[in-house]
């Protein structure tokens, strides 16, 4: 581990690190769960975590990204090989009295920088998180790895497929939980035009003003996160009956969340409000992060199968589109001016993030994770951001606010929640 020589990190990789130095707020990608008892959590939560740190040994050997840190130099930053101190990287930290306490670690974590002198990794341990369940909460820097290639890390890092308690499974929660189920073959679509996608990219900054001092606004120094579950197969169903799929679903239920935040500080809802959800790009030249930007009017009233179907056709002629677009951050220089708008932008009220889950079971040490909270980070002016990812038979989304101007995040979850319970009814 640590062996070989320096390499350049490539200049989108690079922007991540510039946001974070530039925009004051930690940028990490955090994956939380709860791991149930086996060999190295006892039954009351507890787990050996000296034990689990022998065990990711070998593991984080083989794992790119884990062993190196980012140092810059002239003005340009690098990869260095930094053989990584588990006793520093995999630490345990108690939760607070309350049935809430796992959730305010994590709400705590979400703004606790990475150090800069080692690996921009951790893995913190929250002892008796559940009933009989340890807290895992695992943080990249973006630099490391976007969304769905942070998954893919923590899968390297938890048993093999195949073990007992970590073989791969079908159904629903094996795919994307953005793809449609079922759906009809289509003509292969052409490749958008340079006219169609100036075009969006100047759509993309027409946009109905939006005026909530509570959705965006200066962020504070405190985030609330929590978390809610659907059942994966049902929604799945649901969502194709209506005429979408379930990332239209989740966007329209995420509308609910919005204005219910809305209304609880006494503001006027809009009929529609604009909402950011990342799109997937090919990697290229080894870059990590590999992602794109879609804007989508999300209804905040009607019924869920209505507003399902109009972000349907939004997003059914605009993905190609924002993907074809590319990333808007290409050099920490690009990264600079990005932040310094989006601390002051109208055009979206939040950001929306939708990851395939992780393609098998989990496990570690015959510990499964029976819980995910998959949990993104706010910046610029953004004061509510919500995840979701598939896993194990449930579609997980994970709420984060500003908690200090923003309703708590478990009211706006259960909203959103309760709105995918509604279209399955």
């Amino acid at each position: 581990m640590g062996s070989g020589a320096a390499e350049r990190i490539s200049p989108i990789d690079a922007a991540t690190l510039g946001i974070s130095v530039h925009g004051g707020q930690p940028y990490l990608i955090t994956l939380a769960g709860v791991l149930g008892p086996g060999d190295l959590v006892d039954a009351a939560g507890r787990p050996d975590a000296a034990a689990i740190r022998r065990l990711l040994a070998g593991r984080i050997e083989g794992v790119p990204g884990l062993a190196q840190r980012a140092v810059l130099r002239d003005d340009a930053w690098w990869w260095e090989p930094r053989d990584p101190d588990l006793a520093a990287h995999v630490r345990i930290e108690e939760p607070g009295a309350g049935t809430h306490g796992f959730e305010a670690v994590c709400g705590r974590l979400l703004m606790r920088p990475l150090p800069p002198d080692r690996p921009l990794w951790e893995i913190v341990l929250v002892p008796g998180a559940r009933p009989g369940g340890c807290g895992i909460v695992i943080r990249f820097h973006h630099v490391i790895a976007d969304g769905a290639h942070a998954v893919a890390l923590v899968e390297e890092l938890f048993d093999p497929a195949g073990d007992d308690s970590g073989e791969p499974f079908g159904g629903p929660a094996a795919s994307s939980a953005a793809a449609p189920i079922a759906a009809p073959a289509a003509a292969p679509i052409a490749a958008p035009s340079r006219t169609a996608v100036l075009a969006y990219r100047i759509r993309q900054l027409v946009r109905p003003w939006i005026r909530s001092r509570t959705l965006l606004g200066p962020l504070g120094p405190r985030r609330d996160a929590a978390g809610a579950s659907v059942d994966l197969d049902r929604l799945h169903h649901a969502a194709h009956a209506a005429g979408g799929t379930i990332g239209d679903a989740f966007l329209a239920a995420v509308g609910r969340g919005l204005a219910h935040a809305m209304r609880a500080a006494g503001e006027r809802v809009p009929a529609t409000i604009t909402v950011s959800q990342p799109v997937r790009l090919a990697s290229r030249d080894g870059q990590l992060n590999s992602v794109g930007v879609m804007l989508v009017p999300v209804p905040l009233g009607g019924t869920m199968p209505d507003a399902m179907r109009r972000i349907a056709r939004t997003t059914t002629a605009a993905k190609p589109v924002a993907r074809a677009a590319g990333t808007v951050i290409r050099s920490p220089r690009a990264a600079r001016g990005f932040d310094a708008f989006a601390r002051h932008q109208h055009l979206i009220a939040a950001v929306v993030s939708n990851v395939p889950g992780p393609s098998r079971r989990l496990a570690l040490a015959g510990s499964p994770l029976v819980e995910l909270l998959p949990l993104g980070p706010l910046a610029g002016n953004v004061r509510i951001g919500v995840t979701a990812a598939s896993y194990d038979g449930r579609f997980w989304l994970a709420v984060v606010t500003d908690a200090d101007h923003v309703i708590g995040a478990a009211e706006v979850a259960d909203r959103i929640a309760g709105a995918l319970e509604e279209l399955d009814a």
